[in-house]
């Protein structure tokens, strides 16, 4: 595992290159998939929006957000701890796997029936009443396939990763499209999440077996192990959902469906980019839990090159978004969406920020000292939503949009000095030479040519900006290119 992340901090050890260029390839093959999995969803996502009218956007988003916490809570941090253990003592992985599955069974089917009864209550007799159930069984479901998917990460079987999420989201996609030609509703939409959900978990669970997971009856005192280790993750885990989706929810009570169907659209936008340091994190965090363990500020170095990876990743998302925020409005959303502009200005400046803050939880749970954000996180949460508030009954979206982004910077900057507590990391050094590059690259933003050959060339002259500071080496370039097209085999 030591010699798996020398690509990724840019060691020059040749002897470990071919092991380092296998592993670079193994998880660009990843990122290509959770890509691809991640353009499908959003494919769907077009779909659903271009259906609805600004009310149903609004009804369907502040659902999906409530979805998502529960999706949270059902997890427990489980995923993490799944990884950490198995890692550890790879001849449990059945015994951890059947526990992980029973508790959360017991607690998924629990939080189930609150958002099935919550759903009912609040909305009979609207038609849309069952739109809170049917997400509530969605996350249920994926819950449970999590546990199967951090089984496969913690073995290093992330081509079982690979086939469930694109497969899945390619059924999501032909099924959304179905439910728009027959003239659909919102719950039509929902229901095709959930019964695609129940056929990943099955393929899951197939393929577990396939890959050695002994079905057994789950062990009571391992099940206490993973509920003691997995809340303080889980709870973190929660906190941060909820800073995240809090301007969601926020506007959709201060100011109902329409308001919040005006702006969740580009809130869900920025929120696609975040397949990236998601993909990251699936492959890198099992080198940061061995990193945790090494001598020699392995973990400082990884940590510094996460920082310049992500960011690098995320600048020309937030120039190239605001800068032409009305043309891809129309071009996501249709010629009619001109409300969504605004948000469209703004909310993408947050990308970078939410990209830099994912790194400090991974950092500390490496170390297993996810307590110390705690209380950090729930002081920002608490802060936040009084702040959002106040800016949604002064500003309106407007308002919520500014609160966001000045939210989010903040959500990084607080957790900078736990980490430099622990770890000498150059912050400096490593981000100093995307900025450069992207405020290098800006100019080209001016080039009086159409917008997408402008924003193509920005993006390509980036890149090129990237390769000369070094940000980027040949090795790493081709350990990617690899990957994407299946040159290596791990």
């Amino acid at each position: 595992m030591q010699c798996t992340f020398t690509i990724f901090m840019g060691a020059a050890d040749e002897k470990k290159a071919p092991l380092a260029l296998n592993a670079a390839a193994d998880a660009t093959r990843f990122f290509a998939a959770t890509l691809a999995s991640r353009l499908l969803q959003f494919a769907y996502f077009l779909v659903v929006m271009r259906m609805l009218s600004a009310d149903d956007r609004g009804r369907y988003s502040g659902t999906l957000t409530l979805a998502s916490i529960a999706a949270v809570v059902m997890s427990l941090g489980f995923e993490a701890i799944l990884v950490r253990r198995i890692g550890r003592d790879p001849a449990a992985a059945s015994r951890v796997l059947s526990a992980a599955l029973a508790v959360k069974s017991l607690l998924g089917l629990g939080v189930f029936l609150v958002m099935a009864g919550i759903g009912g209550l609040a909305w009979w007799p609207d038609a849309k009443a069952p739109l809170l159930a049917l997400f509530g069984f969605s996350v249920f479901l994926e819950s449970l396939l999590a546990c199967y998917l951090s089984f496969f990460q913690a073995r290093g079987a992330f081509h079982f990763n690979n086939h469930i999420m694109v497969w899945g989201s390619l059924a999501t996609l032909a099924g959304g499209v179905v439910v728009a030609w027959v003239g659909g509703s919102v719950v039509g939409f929902a229901g095709v999440v959930a019964g695609v959900q129940f056929l990943r978990l099955a393929a899951g669970a197939f393929l577990a077996r396939e890959e050695g997971a002994r079905g057994q009856r789950p062990d009571r005192r391992e099940m206490v192990t993973l509920w003691r280790e997995s809340l303080p993750i889980g709870l973190m885990n929660f906190l941060g959902l909820l800073f995240v989706w809090e301007d969601t929810l926020v506007l959709w009570f201060a100011a109902g469906d329409a308001a919040l169907g005006d702006y969740a659209p580009v809130r869900s936008l920025a929120g696609h980019a975040g397949l990236i340091p998601i993909a990251l994190r699936t492959v890198v965090f099992p080198l940061f839990i061995t990193a945790a363990v090494s001598e020699g500020g392995a973990l400082s170095r990884l940590y510094g090159r996460g920082l310049q990876v992500l960011l690098a990743a995320a600048l020309p998302i937030a120039v190239l978004g605001s800068v032409f925020a009305e043309p891809l409005v129309r071009l996501f959303f249709g010629s009619t969406a001109d409300s969504l502009v605004l948000p469209m200005r703004i909310l993408p400046w947050m990308v970078p920020f939410s990209f830099l803050q994912s790194l400090c939880s991974w950092y500390f749970y490496a170390r297993g000292k996810e307590r110390c954000l705690l209380v950090p996180q729930a002081a920002l949460v608490a802060v936040f939503a009084a702040a959002l508030w106040f800016a949604v009954e002064r500003g309106g979206r407007a308002g919520a949009c500014w609160a966001t982004l000045i939210g989010t910077a903040v959500n990084f900057l607080v957790f900078v000095p736990l980490v430099l507590k622990s770890e000498p990391v150059a912050f400096i050094r490593w981000l100093w030479k995307p900025l450069a590059s992207a405020a290098i690259a800006s100019a080209t933003l001016l080039l009086p040519i159409p917008w997408w050959v402008c924003a193509a060339f920005h993006v390509a002259f980036y890149a090129v900006l990237l390769r000369v500071l070094g940000v980027f080496g040949n090795r790493e370039l081709r350990a990617v290119m690899g990957g994407v097209l299946w040159w290596r085999k791990a």
